[in-house]
């Protein structure tokens, strides 16, 4: 780390030495932002996943997408590092499949340093201006203490078959865990510390008004960690049956 702090500064030097301008410097010294990126768009019925496998573009950069050929999202996802013009920047970004842009230029405010977790949702066939029209939602990470042998969540609400019913949810066990309650779809709730049952597994419960109770659970889950909680269909084409999918808060 010393190493890199050097070579950074000798990297400003050598700039202000040839003529960079304070503005140069600035943007090298300037930490990307990372974002992991979830892709829950269904399309109810589909054979197959083709219409949901998309590419997400930043800055109209059809090209070279930020990710690309991304399925439907049904496990933890890796991260991407992506380096802003400004400390914070509204960014455009669309979502394309292999026939048609599902999302054109919606544009979300990243801040230099942050990480985010970044989920499309929505259904293909989603009409401009309907509920259930595609979009991307950003949820900047943060790190809360755990205690040990402890997990803190948070739960993300993109059940886009269901929009119109808030969901909640609590761990399945003898003495229930509140995550969520109302929570709406779109919507984020807040991190609640959580002692696994079983070890390596979140389970949980996920009520809805008019819906069935449903019990469903991530297996990749570790003590002294952070997760987004990520409640979903099932699958791409599932009309039915709801899933979590729990990615790790980056750094935790």
């Amino acid at each position: 780390m010393r190493m890199i702090g050097m070579l950074a500064v000798a990297s400003a030097v050598v700039l202000s030495g040839c003529g960079g301008d304070d503005d140069d410097v600035e943007d090298l010294l300037r930490p990307p932002a990372a974002i992991y990126f979830h892709n829950q768009i269904t399309d109810t019925g589909a054979a197959d996943a083709a219409s949901t496998t998309v590419d997400l573009v930043a800055r109209n950069s059809l090209s070279s997408p930020l990710f690309e050929q991304r399925p439907y999202s049904r496990d933890e996802q890796d991260g991407m590092s992506f380096k802003l013009n400004a400390d914070t920047e509204s960014v455009l970004f669309d979502i394309n499949n292999s026939t048609t842009t599902l999302l054109d230029d919606a544009s979300l405010s990243l801040s230099a340093g942050d990480k985010y977790t970044l989920v499309a949702m929505g259904q293909v066939a989603g009409g401009v201006g309907t509920a259930q029209q595609p979009m991307l939602k950003l949820y900047k990470q943060s790190r809360p203490s755990v205690a040990s042998g402890t997990v803190k969540v948070r739960v993300i609400n993109a059940l886009s078959e269901r929009e119109d019913q808030p969901i909640t949810v609590s761990t399945n066990e003898a003495t229930p865990v509140n995550l969520a309650a109302g929570l709406a779809y779109g919507d984020v709730g807040t991190f609640t510390e959580v002692t696994p049952a079983v070890a390596g597994k979140l389970m949980v419960t996920i009520d809805q008004t008019s819906n069935p109770t449903g019990n469903v659970e991530c297996d990749t889950i570790t003590v002294g960690k952070s997760y987004d909680v990520i409640v979903a269909m099932a699958g791409f084409g599932d009309g039915v049956a709801m899933d979590i999918f729990c990615q790790q808060v980056h750094g935790s």
